[in-house]
């Protein structure tokens, strides 16, 4: 096998991926080549992302290329206003300032899978959110963004909004619904996440907090 190759990168993960992140990460490859029409026919990479997928599933060729390519895990030996935490979606060790307030740290997300590394300890402590599935009309303030997506819980203050494209960070959105014509809510997009295995078209989960309920 070839020892040049970095089949870590070719898989997009990180070294310290456990055997279903390296799985998840190739499946996910594989499917994005079949579906994009301008990578196709790009039988080089599919190569380079099945012989990299045979190395890293198999525990004792993982350990040979590993140690053939001096791979290993180095703990960051910065400054003690920093402390490293590992993203529960993709294993990526992240540095992460001590200086951050709430609100800085609420909005952290991971350097590898740009996924929040912080929002389910907030939200734990903030009202409790009820589940639902409710059809919504997205609309942005400047009219660039119209959109047909879901509500999946929502809480006193905010909302998980799922859509097919992401949503700019910090946009304010227009949220209408379908079955309650006369309510509408002004809100503002705080967090994005793409979904790793969705059920439908709505590939992308957002963080939404409310500025202002209208009823016409």
């Amino acid at each position: 096998m070839s020892m040049q190759k970095n089949y870590y990168r070719i898989l997009q993960i990180d070294p310290t991926a456990d055997p279903s992140i390296v799985k998840s990460a190739y499946r996910t490859l594989m499917l994005d080549l079949k579906s994009h029409p301008d990578h196709g026919g790009n039988i080089d990479y599919a190569q380079a992302i099945n012989e990299a997928y045979e190395i890293l599933k198999n525990p004792e060729k993982r350990k040979q290329y590993d140690k053939s390519n001096f791979i290993a895990i180095r703990k960051n030996k910065a400054q003690k206003q920093f402390f490293q935490l590992r993203c529960h979606h993709c294993n990526q060790i992240n540095t992460i300032s001590l200086t951050l307030n709430e609100t800085e740290m609420y909005h952290t997300i991971c350097t590898s899978c740009n996924k929040a590394l912080f929002s389910d300890f907030y939200e734990s402590r903030q009202y409790p959110r009820y589940k639902c599935e409710l059809n919504v009309y997205i609309q942005s303030a400047n009219n660039k963004v119209k959109l047909r997506g879901k509500c999946s819980n929502f809480s006193r203050n905010g909302m998980q909004l799922l859509a097919p494209i992401p949503i700019k960070l910090d946009e304010t959105v227009l949220l209408r619904f379908p079955h309650h014509k006369d309510f509408s809510i002004i809100a503002k997009i705080i967090r994005i996440e793409e979904i790793e295995n969705p059920q439908d078209k709505n590939r992308y989960r957002h963080g939404v907090v409310y500025i202002q309920a209208q009823c016409e």
